[in-house]
C-alpha cells in the first residue's frame, strides 16, 4: 500500500509552514535566551559590586571601631564589636538575603555597633552622639 493522497498533501502543509515560521521561532527563541542571559549577567554584576561595597564598609566600621576602642578600659567594647561585625559576616556568606534582612529585624548589627559608640561617648563626655548629630 501506498502514502495516501491526503498524507502527501498534510506533509507538504507541514513543510509549507514549517519552512515559513521555524525562522522566525528560532530567532524569536533565541533573542529570548540572550535577553534572559543579559538580565542574569547584569544582576550577578550588581550583585558582585554590592557584596564588594558591603565588604569594604564592614572593614572600614571594624578598623574604625577598634581604634575607638583602643584604651585598654574599652575592651569589651571592642570585643562586643568585633564579635557583632563577625556575625553580620557569617550571616552575610552563609545565608540568603531574606534571612539576613530578618536577622536585621530582629537585632540590626549596625544600630548595635552604634549603641556601643553612642555609649562610650556618653562615658567619656562628649556633648552629643553620632545619632544626635
Amino acid at each position: 500500500m501506498g502514502i495516501g493522497v491526503e498524507s502527501v498533501q498534510s506533509t507538504e502543509d507541514f513543510n509549507r509552514v514549517a519552512s515559513q515560521f521555524a525562522p522566525g521561532t528560532g530567532v524569536l527563541y533565541g533573542t529570548i535566551v540572550a535577553l534572559t542571559l543579559d538580565i542574569l549577567y547584569d544582576r550577578e554584576s550588581r550583585i558582585q559590586e554590592n557584596i564588594t561595597l558591603e565588604a569594604g564598609l564592614l572593614s572600614q566600621i571594624t578598623q574604625n571601631a577598634l581604634s575607638l576602642f583602643d584604651s585598654t578600659n574599652d575592651k569589651d567594647m571592642a570585643r562586643e564589636t568585633s564579635q557583632l561585625v563577625a556575625e553580620q559576616v557569617r550571616m552575610l556568606s552563609t545565608r540568603t538575603r531574606g534571612a539576613e534582612l530578618l536577622g536585621i529585624m530582629r537585632a540590626d548589627p549596625y544600630a548595635q555597633i552604634l549603641g556601643l559608640i553612642d555609649e562610650y561617648h556618653l562615658e567619656n563626655g562628649y556633648e552629643f552622639t553620632p545619632q544626635q548629630n
